[in-house]
């Protein structure tokens, strides 16, 4: 496997492992649902960790994703770009491999910076994990297209890390 492969194999079980802990705790979030502004100053301290970790586990994938993933992605199918691409250049061509849409892409970026900052009005709070929680399948759908497309184009399967005290879940 080249270099390019091992990288992305690498990033593809980096962001299936949160991916994994981001279903778990959206679960528990919908167990809770639907969340009102009122109970969000009242949560449990359970409550509270399972938003914390939904938290969490979206800006981490969402992270993960634009900030390796995509890259060892194009790195390793070798699509052209151009020399000195930006990142809506890489989200273009992205886009036109099926991967995602760049505008719902540009959408989970806002909700994944809305959620890095504390608001101490609770009905905005509330907006924000409510958008996060819609759009948490997108991420998912959109690391589905990725494995798909390193198994079928790449030959990566099962990604694991070169490093086994990484795979710790």
């Amino acid at each position: 496997m080249s270099t390019a492969n091992d990288a992305l194999a690498g990033a593809l079980w980096e962001c299936r492992r949160h991916a994994r802990h981001l279903a778990m705790a959206l679960h528990a979030l919908e167990r809770m649902a639907p969340l009102k502004a009122h109970q969000l100053e009242h949560l449990t301290d359970d409550e509270i960790r399972s938003v914390d970790q939904f938290i969490f586990r979206y800006t981490c994938l969402q992270d993960s994703l634009g900030q390796k993933t995509f890259k060892y992605l194009l790195e390793a199918t070798g699509e052209p770009l151009p020399p000195v691409a930006t990142f809506i250049d890489r989200l273009h061509v992205l886009e036109r491999l099926g991967v995602l849409s760049a505008s719902e892409w540009e959408n989970t970026r806002v909700i994944r910076n809305r959620l890095a900052h504390e608001y101490p009005d609770a009905e905005k709070r509330r907006q924000i994990l409510h958008a996060a929680m819609e759009t948490a399948p997108l991420l998912e759908t959109i690391l589905v297209h990725i494995e798909q497309l390193a198994r079928d184009k790449l030959g990566i399967t099962n990604p694991t890390p070169q490093h086994h005290w990484l795979n710790r879940t």
